[in-house]
């Protein structure tokens, strides 16, 4: 979000010299209906940009994991390593959100609408809003649904050695990153 970051500040710029305010005047000097229009301008640019990288990863998802009624086990690809057992892909239909994000109304809404515009339909899946501001949370959350699963992460002196993406591009294979060896 840093593009809409900057942008948001310059507009909060432009809309305090509209009113005649300083930069270093107090924030809330600018009228409530500009705070307000403020508000909603980001939030819907930045539900816009979450429906973007969600429909973008739906796609990449029913590529990768096509539902075309075969048997998983006769295709020829490679079945998917995950959690370190393995498991033939399937079709993906259910979407989680958690942390601070997942207790936006709006958000929840926009991402509800994504999930059943899907066909079949998926399940969006979140936890009460009185859970989603903190993160340790969310983490613990996750956790617990992993335990309740069976499944655990290994703790791999490798994996260490591998570099860490945090702006990882949806749709990239790992193999293409150099995570897995061809």
């Amino acid at each position: 979000y840093a593009g809409l970051k900057n942008a948001f500040r310059l507009a909060v710029e432009r809309a305090r010299e509209a009113q005649g305010l300083g930069v270093d005047d107090d924030p809330d000097e600018l009228d409530p209906q500009s705070q307000a229009d403020l508000a909603a301008s980001f939030q819907k640019v930045a539900i816009r940009h979450l429906e973007d990288r969600l429909l973008r990863a739906i796609e990449w998802c029913s590529r990768l994991m096509p539902d075309d009624g075969a048997d998983p086990s006769s295709r020829d690809e490679d079945p998917s390593v995950i959690d370190g057992s393995l498991t033939h892909r399937s079709k993906i239909r259910s979407l989680a959100v958690v942390g601070g994000v997942a207790a936006n109304q709006a958000v929840r809404a926009k991402l509800s609408e994504i999930c059943e515009a899907q066909s079949p339909p998926w399940q969006l899946v979140a936890p009460p809003p009185r859970l989603c501001t903190d993160n340790g949370v969310m983490v613990a959350w996750a956790g617990i649904e992993k335990l309740q699963l069976g499944v655990s992460d290994s703790i791999d002196p490798e994996d260490a050695k591998r570099d860490v993406r945090p702006r990882w591009p949806i749709g990239l294979e790992l193999s293409e990153c150099g995570w897995l060896d061809s």
